[in-house]
């Protein structure tokens, strides 16, 4: 009767990263083994994916208007993009400006955030700045003359794999 040695991890003497294989003489045995090891990885990887580190947590709105202009601001971080570009708001702050406007919201997870600044104003030509920053990082800055009717939008989704 032969015994055979235990599967070992590879030494870290070797340094070299390579990866050590003992047969354990059987199929049967060398399939639990690498059926272990398959789970083990799909564990790390959907842990990983779940993984919100990296994930924003505050969105923060700057606009620069007129303060004679009587705007509507729109935010969200609880809204659906329809296949047609129309937005569904399951939830949203809608806030009237006048002049100048600046406001920090939190995000949860999934990250996600939306802005509209519209002009509602009947015949009238409103010039505005609407500026978005997620976690301190300028991701939208536009300058626009909106007409009636007219609007600004920004949508932000966040993307584990853009990080």
């Amino acid at each position: 009767m032969s015994i055979k040695p235990p599967i070992t991890a590879p030494s870290a003497a070797t340094g070299n990263g390579s990866t050590a294989a003992a047969s354990t003489g059987s199929a049967a045995a060398s399939g639990k083994v690498r059926g272990g090891l398959l789970a083990a990885v799909l564990l790390a990887l959907s842990s990983a994916c779940n993984d919100p580190v990296g994930m924003p947590t505050t969105a923060t709105v700057a606009i620069e208007a007129a303060p004679t202009d009587s705007l509507v601001f729109i935010a969200s971080s609880d809204f659906q993009v329809q296949d047609n570009g129309t937005t569904v708001f399951n939830q949203a702050d809608t806030v009237s400006i006048t002049g100048n406007f600046t406001r920090e919201f939190p995000m949860q997870d999934p990250a996600r955030f939306t802005a509209i600044l519209r002009n509602d104003l009947e015949d009238a030509e409103e010039s505005v700045r609407l500026s978005v920053l997620i976690d301190g990082r300028r991701e939208y800055d536009e300058i626009a003359v909106l007409g009636t009717g007219g609007f600004l939008q920004f949508v932000y989704r966040f993307n584990p794999f853009d990080t």
